[in-house]
């Protein structure tokens, strides 16, 4: 309240009297406050009529000091003098008023300095009273018997189980508890902070030196150099048990998931090869009994290789799916000849064209390189459920594959790609649908079967590419499905080192050694491999047998299945890759599975053949790998 003021002191005929509240308003303290000047009054009760005080002590002489702070000059009161007789003044009496408030404004910043203080103390007491952290100072020395404690917060007694009083007089207490296994570490870390005056952090584990109980702490101290020999630690000590026992729940927890992950793993590259391979047997018969077959009998076999493509392309979907959400899905960069995959595209498609009496047309840029880098496995991949789908949903139209390439540099081309039909085309409000998993656009009689989980599979393996899909459709005019992938160029009369270390030379027969355990597959390879004179081919059943006929015997491709009894084939290459000689480690190894791995992952192999093995995909890679070496 501004009217009144406290009255720190007051002395009555000698005797001290208690403090207490004085009203200013109309009395001369008030008028010293604001002139902040040494005012003197004589019969001062007539002068300030509203001053009760004065009027009491029947004041007759008043003589007031402001009284400022020493340091800061601030206001601090007004000293008072009041009698019941004039006052007299003596020689040099405003000099000693004055010297008398300067002691009092001393006096009184002192007292508030030091309250202050106490009410600083206590405040940090209570924060380090009730910090669930210990907080401490530690003074080390050349000599450890005279290391000690110079503070310890009351947290101590939660974390180490003793009183404060105890670390303070016995800091070995600290180091006992220190769990034997940890301790090492902990001296290592605090020697190298005390050298090189660094903070200390350390996590480990300490033991209770009442219930024994073990406890994960971290331990933080910033170190400070007092003198030669002397180091003082500024630290604080974290009971971080409970942070320990979440992490180890959440550790367990991602144990458990990759667990469940790798088996989901297992069982897909399980069900992928298990399915997979009978269908092998029954699509390469199909392809062999179609080059000799009449017309009523390709008729038969035409819908049993569409029934077996369309199983395998179920199948197909839902394992890439899975393969594609766990993040499995890599990018492996082999060479490719455009015209060959374009001639094998071309031919997967056209039967599915002339069963719907649409007219399938390859559209290639002649200004392409013959001969890129990349991956076509993802490539074939994309350009098979695109075109599957377009040939899907339409009828007596056309489905057009055009690739024209826009733009080229010295190492890389860029080629765009566009699937377009005249079939029944997407609504603007379904476009965002279609790549929904699981998801069918169109009535029942518009339905063609399959997963619905194509096109959410070719988007995502186009932006493993780098790309972007991009749609153009309209509700009975079609579709238009574009991208555009820049892969890099390689000149087929320069074969970099790599192709030449793997070529052999074709001037003589070709010694091929096919390992697969399975009867069905063995004949179909050998089926397929029999059209070739320049061929000559030994089969292998299992991985034991694989490496007792290259004792045997020299080969200059191996065929190896990955799924074999006795021996398996990533053991049967690592076996072979293993021995002392030069063409044990540029023989070319092909992986023949069902469940396509990354060849990248798998060192021994040089690429790899899907299963069900088709007769153009087995000769591209024999050819490839079988190239003359020139230069």
């Amino acid at each position: 309240d501004d009217a009144t003021a406290n009255v720190l002191a007051y002395r009555k005929d000698g005797q001290k009297g208690a403090s207490f509240k004085y009203r200013i308003e109309g009395s001369p303290t008030e008028l010293i406050y604001k002139e902040n000047e040494l005012l003197e009054f004589d019969d001062v009760i007539r002068k300030f009529p509203n001053d009760t005080l004065l009027k009491n002590w029947k004041a007759k002489g008043y003589i007031g000091i402001p009284v400022t702070s020493p340091t800061s000059g601030y206001f601090l009161g007004v000293l008072v003098m009041a009698h019941n007789q004039p006052i007299r003044k003596v020689s040099n009496s405003d000099y000693l008023f004055k010297i008398m408030a300067m002691r009092a404004g001393a006096e009184i910043e002192t007292n508030r300095n030091i309250q202050a203080l106490k009410d600083r103390e206590k405040q940090l007491q209570n924060i380090t009273s009730n910090l669930p952290e210990m907080i401490y100072e530690y003074v080390s020395t050349e000599y450890i018997e005279n290391d000690h404690f110079t503070f310890v917060s009351e947290s101590v007694s939660n974390i180490y189980e003793v009183e404060p009083s105890e670390m303070m007089t016995e800091s070995h207490l600290a180091w006992d508890a220190i769990y034997d296994d940890d301790l090492e570490d902990f001296l290592l870390k605090m020697e190298e902070a005390g050298e090189k005056l660094k903070t200390f952090t350390w996590t480990g584990r300490i033991i209770g030196h009442k219930t024994y109980k073990l406890r994960w702490v971290r331990i933080t101290s910033k170190p400070e150099r007092i003198d030669k020999n002397t180091v003082k630690w500024y630290g604080v000590v974290s009971d971080i048990s409970g942070l320990k026992q979440m992490e180890n729940e959440l550790q367990y927890a991602k144990n458990q998931a990759e667990k469940l992950a790798a088996a989901k793993e297992d069982f897909l590259a399980i069900m992928s090869h298990e399915i997979r391979t009978p269908l092998n047997g029954i699509m390469g018969i199909t392809e062999l009994m179609m080059e000799e077959a009449s017309a009523k009998e390709m008729e038969y076999l035409g819908v049993l290789k569409f029934s077996a493509d369309n199983l395998m392309s179920l199948i197909n979907n839902i394992l890439d799916f899975s393969k594609i959400n766990a993040g499995k899905v890599e990018v492996f960069e082999s060479k490719i000849s455009l015209p060959n995959l374009f001639k094998n595209v071309e031919h997967s498609h056209l039967f599915k064209a002339r069963e719907n009496n649409n007219e399938l047309i390859i559209d290639v840029d002649k200004n392409l390189p013959e001969i890129v880098y990349g991956d076509d496995m993802i490539i074939i991949q994309i350009l098979n459920n695109l075109l599957g789908n377009a040939n899907k949903f339409t009828k007596q139209g056309k489905v057009i594959l055009k690739v024209t390439k826009v733009a080229e540099s010295e190492n890389d081309v860029d080629i765009k790609f566009e699937i377009t039909d005249t079939g029944i085309g997407i609504s603007e409000e379904d476009i965002e649908k279609i790549f929904e998993k699981f998801q069918q656009l169109g009535g029942q009689d518009q339905r063609n079967g399959g997963t619905g989980l194509g096109l959410g599979i070719v988007k995502k393996l186009i932006e493993v590419l780098g790309s972007d899909l991009h749609i153009q459709s309209a509700p009975g005019k079609g579709s238009t499905f574009g991208f555009v992938l820049s892969l890099k160029k390689s000149s087929p009369d320069n074969p970099t080192k790599k192709e030449l270390s793997n070529s052999i030379s074709t001037e003589k027969s070709i010694k091929i050694l096919v390992a697969e355990d399975m009867v069905d597959n063995r004949e179909l390879i050998s089926k397929y491999l029999s059209k070739n004179k320049s061929y000559s081919v030994n089969f292998a059943k299992d991985g034991v047998e694989v490496v007792n006929k290259m004792k045997e015997s020299d080969y200059e491709i191996i065929l190896m299945d990955l799924r074999m009894p006795k021996m398996d084939g990533r053991e049967a290459a690592a076996v072979i890759r293993s021995w002392e000689g030069d063409k044990y480690k540029k023989i070319p190894i092909i992986a023949l599975t069902a469940d396509p791995v990354d060849i990248k992952k798998e060192k021994h192999f040089n690429d790899l053949i899907p299963k069900p093995i088709s007769s153009i995909d087995l000769h591209a890679k024999i050819e490839k790998y079988s190239q003359r070496a020139e230069g």
